[in-house]
């Protein structure tokens, strides 16, 4: 599990892989609904990547799933560019 994240304080989580000329996004967010993983992927440089949107049931489980994709990232020889949690307002 992902260490440093506190559910309480993390309004977003975004992640994001690269390997040679692909790249890789996840993104954990509330929408109107509720949490929400939504991940991008395509060529670097390229128009045309896709997107996937999955619904988690709260931040824990959408960190779960991101945890998930970043085992997958890694296994695939990804590299990591950039990992952030943008913090609640007080």
């Amino acid at each position: 599990m992902m260490t440093g994240v506190e559910p309480g304080r993390c309004s977003a989580l975004v992640m994001r892989w690269h390997r040679q000329s692909r790249y890789y996004e996840a993104h954990l967010r509330q929408d109107l609904f509720g949490w929400v993983v939504v991940r991008y992927w395509g060529g670097i440089g390229r128009a045309g990547g896709r997107m996937k949107s999955d619904p988690v049931t709260d931040f824990v489980d959408g960190l779960r799933r991101i945890h998930e994709v970043a085992s997958r990232r890694r296994k695939r020889r990804y590299g990591c560019d950039y990992a952030f949690c943008v913090l609640r307002s007080s």
